[in-house]
């Protein structure tokens, strides 16, 4: 969904309870909860610290006039600067609370799991592997009811939760379809999840809406919808075009706007992870733009590197930059790597049925946005992913941030 970041209001003289109140009434008669869905506070912050506490607004793209309504709302001064989600423990102390602007969904309670007992793990780490899509969607459906009753969690959680639904051996890859379809997100620079609130998406070519986010049987119940099925994922959810749902977000047409937004190849390691690996302990292989074939004692050149804990017996992917290390999804470190290569995939429009064929996956950000393009994962056809309802704009404006040249056929 839109690309987030955070601000911190620093409060003085009123108690934490009237601030939320405030806040709430001022995000709710602007219908500011597109820009502005959490906030984030310490319970009984107001009293512990003496009257002097902070307040943290998630963002997601809010104008600038957003921001000066904020310093004249009264609750308290803002802070300039802004942050990322690894910088909040700084503001706020692990024990914090949030309160979401969006629909309050009325949630079953989700069903007492035994307790994991596998280690826990990072969300963020992908291995390469190819998508398997062969599953009924039911027991996907059951997973994003239950995580929506969840809220959040961690990753020992979530797999946990995928294996008491009998879902395949590849919790990661359900995971990142679930990401991609604008469902789920990360927390804590990817040690944590959590489910977006509801949003009204639109196609990318504006033939229908289409539902993201929180969901349970007792809400969609209660709207006019229509289910499709899809294999390995939970149901499309289409909604009549002129819906409109009391508190539910009209995100528009979501996958342009966060094209939009994305960061060019070059720069994409910028979201990415630094990573300090204990040299000695790894070996090396470099990627030729195929396979893992180049043997290096050390990261000695620009690319992407399969690193072998000889200890631990473990496997982890990174891209070195000539200088740093950097972890992240496995998709976006084959594809800056390909592109250090001059190895771009081919790319084939077509205008008539508004369809892209891609030769392969791009970064997992980007291909988010051709996934909110029509709520459809891609389907394998003539050697390549297929993306449906895609807009000529769309397919343009990503063709520009990665490098890849387009092929147009009516």
């Amino acid at each position: 969904m839109a690309e987030k970041t955070y601000r911190a209001i620093q409060c003085r003289r009123i108690g934490l309870n009237q601030a939320l109140k405030t806040l709430r009434a001022f995000v709710r008669e602007r219908r500011l909860a597109e820009y502005i869905p959490f906030v984030r506070y310490e319970k009984n912050a107001d009293t512990r610290c003496r009257g002097e506490y902070y307040i943290v607004l998630e963002m997601h793209q809010a104008p600038n006039e957003v921001l000066q309504q904020l310093q004249e709302l009264g609750i308290g001064i803002p802070i300039p600067e802004e942050l990322t989600e690894g910088s909040l423990d700084a503001w706020l102390s692990p024990n914090r609370e949030s309160t979401q602007f969006f629909r309050q969904v009325y949630l079953e309670k989700p069903a007492q799991f035994s307790r994991p007992t596998a280690p826990s793990d990072d969300l963020s780490e992908f291995s390469e592997g190819e998508e398997s899509y062969l599953q009924s969607n039911e027991p996907f459906n059951k997973l994003l009811y239950w995580l929506s009753a969840r809220g959040s969690g961690t990753w020992q959680i979530f797999r946990h939760a995928c294996e008491q639904l009998g879902i395949d051996n590849k919790p990661r890859q359900v995971f990142r379809r679930l990401r991609l379809l604008g469902h789920l997100g990360y927390l804590d620079q990817g040690r944590r999840w959590q489910v977006y609130p509801p949003y009204l998406v639109q196609s990318a070519d504006g033939s229908y809406r289409y539902l993201v986010g929180q969901r349970t049987p007792s809400l969609l119940k209660n709207l006019p919808v229509e289910r499709f099925p899809q294999r390995g994922t939970p149901d499309l959810i289409k909604v009549p075009p002129r819906f409109a749902a009391e508190g539910f977000c009209e995100a528009g047409i979501a996958s342009l706007r966060l094209a939009e937004s994305l960061p060019s190849w070059r720069d994409l390691p910028n979201r990415w992870q630094a990573l300090d690996l204990p040299m000695l302990r790894y070996l090396f292989n470099r990627w030729d733009g195929a396979e893992f074939s180049i043997r290096v004692e050390r990261p000695d050149q620009v690319g992407l590197y399969r690193c072998e804990d000889t200890e631990k017996q473990s496997i982890r992917y990174a891209f070195y930059d000539g200088s740093t290390l950097w972890q992240g999804d496995w998709y976006g470190l084959q594809y800056v790597a390909n592109a250090h290569l001059n190895l771009f995939p081919r790319c084939v429009y077509s205008q008539a049925h508004h369809t892209c064929l891609l030769e392969r996956h791009l970064p997992d950000l980007h291909e988010c946005a051709l996934v909110l393009a029509s709520g459809i994962l891609p389907e394998k056809r003539d050697g390549g992913l297929l993306f449906r309802h895609v807009s000529a704009a769309l397919i343009n404006t990503l063709s520009d941030k990665l490098g890849f040249s387009v092929s147009y056929k009516d």
